[in-house]
């Protein structure tokens, strides 16, 4: 985490002093494509710091409709003068257009691409109550019962048709604006479980109503070293779909 936010703050420092001597003059408006949690949470944590060393309000704007679509194209449709940038999750990026019979944006010709700046820590959570200690106990007790599945995004949607695919009974994966709504709906016992941010699991997991399994990303996470990965308990293929974050502008945006 600590890593990725100096990289953003990095980044948008470097691309102001490329900029015109009075640059900035006016608040920078950072898109994010989810409500609380995630990428948003990311944000709110480097938006002090960059309206300190860039001495102008840094105001994110959050538009979660469409999975994170409605963020694509207000990014697309903005004004290229280095006043509005992106912060976008991989999903938004390489899983939201392919899906789509007219795609509201195409990454390469809309987006003008600024850096990585992080890699997300992605979690397997489930409710405290469901007697599952570890992904292979789950595993053997979603095989034996159908259940419903939270998601937000199309990381884990993918990765709850993953599971499905390892013989777990999900018969209605069901979407939230917000990856918290999702965490909320898990600690009443209303879903099953999902895969989210580590940023958004931390409420559910800290009040004991949620219990967190493994992460998906190809290693352990720092934050959590005890945890095992995906692919440690045999389902390496979840690593794939691990989200990145990356910061963009809109085309034709000055260098």
């Amino acid at each position: 985490m600590i890593r990725g936010i100096t990289t953003a703050l990095a980044i948008l420092l470097m691309a102001a002093s490329t900029q015109a001597d009075d640059y900035p003059s006016r608040p920078i408006s950072i898109i994010v494509p989810s409500e609380a949690g995630g990428t948003h949470a990311f944000v709110h944590v480097i938006k002090d710091a960059l309206s300190e060393k860039l001495g102008v309000p840094v105001v994110p704007e959050s538009r979660p409709a469409g999975a994170g679509s409605a963020g694509g194209v207000a990014l697309k449709n903005a004004v290229p003068d280095g006043y509005t940038y992106g912060f976008f999750p991989s999903g938004v990026l390489v899983g939201i257009p392919p899906q789509r019979k007219h795609p509201p944006y195409d990454p390469e010709d809309d987006f003008e691409p600024i850096s990585l700046f992080t890699n997300f820590c992605y979690v397997f959570i489930t409710h405290a109550g469901i007697p599952a200690l570890s992904v292979n106990e789950f595993m053997t007790w979603g095989r034996s019962i159908e259940i419903f599945f939270a998601y937000r995004g199309e990381t884990g949607r993918v990765a709850a048709t993953l599971l499905k695919k390892h013989g777990v009974r999900i018969v209605d994966v069901v979407a939230y604006r917000g990856e918290r709504q999702a965490v909320t709906e898990i600690q009443t016992g209303r879903q099953a479980g999902a895969f989210v941010t580590l940023a958004s699991a931390l409420s559910g997991m800290q009040s004991g109503q949620v219990r967190l399994l493994a992460v998906i990303n190809g290693e352990r996470c720092g934050a959590l070293p005890e945890v095992p990965t995906m692919g440690e308990v045999g389902m390496p293929e979840f690593a794939a779909i691990a989200p990145w974050g990356g910061v963009f502008a809109p085309k034709n945006t000055p260098p």
